[in-house]
């Protein structure tokens, strides 16, 4: 952990702090590329739910896996 400087009002922070506790300027960024690995997992997610609603190896536990690809889908969809 260093000490940095804030930009607006030059006290020394660490370079951890989300903000200037003396000035209040915000110092962390949103990371831009959060947005786009959140939705490659929903979709990666939904992928897996379809492939395991149409794979259906037995009729005794096809409704059930039926219903667990359904349930994956969902959360896909939540998640994307």
């Amino acid at each position: 952990m260093a000490l940095i400087n804030c930009p607006e009002c030059d006290t020394s922070i660490s370079d951890k702090a989300p903000s200037c506790p003396k000035c209040g300027v915000v110092l962390i960024k949103k990371d831009p590329d959060r947005r786009n690995k959140t939705q490659n997992m929903g979709c990666l997610i939904v992928v897996i739910g379809m492939v395991v609603m149409g794979v259906t190896p037995l009729p005794s536990v096809g409704a059930f896996v039926f219903g667990l690809g359904f349930l994956v889908l969902i959360v896909g969809l939540i998640i994307y």
